[in-house]
């Protein structure tokens, strides 16, 4: 299993490619759901797509450096929350067969662990919030869970 660095700005984590590849098809998914798209939405919408299905082995795309402004980091920032809380309440938000269905990661989907798909989830919203301090040579102890 491949690893990928998530930058913004100059801190960042590791993530594996898998769960990555999960993060960028809820962001396209719920980008989708926008009720009016500017391009540059509609763009990302592709590139997460892209970056959820393509194999980007140790190199998935994170496309975190289009939020530059202060509104589109709180509509990233919305995004992941709603995930977040989707995720943790809805057993229904996500599942193996649309995973595998939408070719997440190359499919082949087996379990969904749910821990680790928060896991990266509140890694990104630590990251947007300045909260993470880690970088690419920092100690990978952020991903302690099952």
């Amino acid at each position: 299993m491949g690893t990928s660095y998530v930058e913004f700005i100059d801190k960042g984590y590791w993530a594996h490619d898998v769960f990555l590849e999960g993060l960028s098809y809820l962001l396209a998914r719920e980008f989708k759901k926008l009720k009016v798209k500017q391009k540059w939405q509609t763009e990302l919408i592709g590139k997460w797509n892209d970056a959820a299905t393509l194999d980007y082995v140790g190199c998935v795309p994170s496309y975190f450096d289009n939020f530059d402004t202060h509104d589109k980091v709180q509509l990233l920032r919305q995004t992941l929350i709603h995930i977040q809380e989707q995720l943790t309440v809805n057993p229904n938000f996500l599942s193996v067969a649309e995973l595998n269905e939408n070719s997440v990661g190359q499919g082949g989907w087996i379990e969904l662990n749910l821990n680790r798909f928060l896991n990266i989830t509140r890694l990104t919203l630590d990251l947007i919030d300045g909260q993470l301090k880690t970088n690419a040579s920092s100690p990978i102890d952020y991903w302690s869970v099952d």
